[in-house]
């Protein structure tokens, strides 16, 4: 059962995915945002828009706090526990990954309480139904769906409100005019991008244009999203239990 609601918010993750492709940009930073710094070593590149590829990622949580037992206890954010049972499950992702993804979406989702940033529950709904039918599904099918697995509608639309005010906070610290790309920048991609093309056949600059600006504004937003979350998280007090690994990656 636990693997079926996973998969629901999976599937409502990969509405973003199908938005990505047919929305040249975004104004708000993503869960990719969040995800691709959370558990990757690698270069922030290959988003599919700044709504997008959630591929490395399932669903933000809204963790909340609950009592627990120091033996049960992996880290402490601002005081707020966080133990295994918060850790996500995604499929590649090893504890300590998992850990900092939990820690890091803890702090954003702190930060954005503290700065009040909400997002009502009628706005999360009607984005919640846009995305849905981009994959041809209707709000009354998913409420179908989530009662026979026994899951709580509300409570799945809550820690959806919670994942939207997150990237609503993130979005907020990034300078929106440093992510816009230059023409030489473009021009570099493009220029990149040619020896993917047998002579002759590359496409004129002008007609990609539009895609290139995507790439490289998904990339600046991807660099500055993760920047903005290596201050906030070295700024919060994060404690570890004895023998539990946490580091951030370096951005790059």
């Amino acid at each position: 059962e636990e693997e079926d609601v996973q998969s629901e918010e999976e599937d409502v993750q990969s509405e973003e995915e199908d938005e990505a492709e047919e929305t040249p940009s975004k104004p708000e930073a993503t869960n990719q945002d969040i995800s691709s710094y959370q558990i990757s070593h690698r270069s922030i590149i290959g988003i599919g828009i700044a709504v997008v590829a959630i591929v490395i990622i399932a669903a933000l949580f809204a963790a909340q706090p609950s009592a627990t037992t120091e033996t049960d206890r992996l880290a402490t954010v601002n005081g707020e526990a966080i133990t295994e049972d918060d850790l996500s499950t995604t499929q590649g992702m090893d504890q300590s990954q998992a850990l900092r993804q939990a820690i890091i979406t803890t702090v954003l989702r702190q930060r954005a309480e503290a700065e009040n940033v909400t997002v009502s529950e009628s706005e999360a709904e009607s984005q919640l139904q846009q995305r849905l039918e981009v994959r041809n599904r209707t709000l009354t099918g998913l409420k179908e769906s989530l009662q026979q697995r026994g899951v709580s509608y509300e409570e799945r639309l809550s820690s959806y409100r919670s994942q939207l005010a997150t990237q609503r906070y993130l979005n907020s610290q990034i300078d929106q005019e440093s992510i816009q790309p230059t023409e030489g920048e473009l021009r570099q991609l493009y220029n990149q991008s040619l020896q993917q093309f047998p002579d002759g056949q590359a496409p004129d600059y002008e007609q990609v244009r539009p895609q290139l600006v995507q790439r490289v504004e998904q990339q600046k937003r991807q660099r500055a999203s993760a920047q903005v979350i290596r201050g906030l998280v070295q700024n919060a007090n994060v404690t570890t239990a004895d023998g539990v690994n946490f580091t951030l990656p370096t951005p790059q």
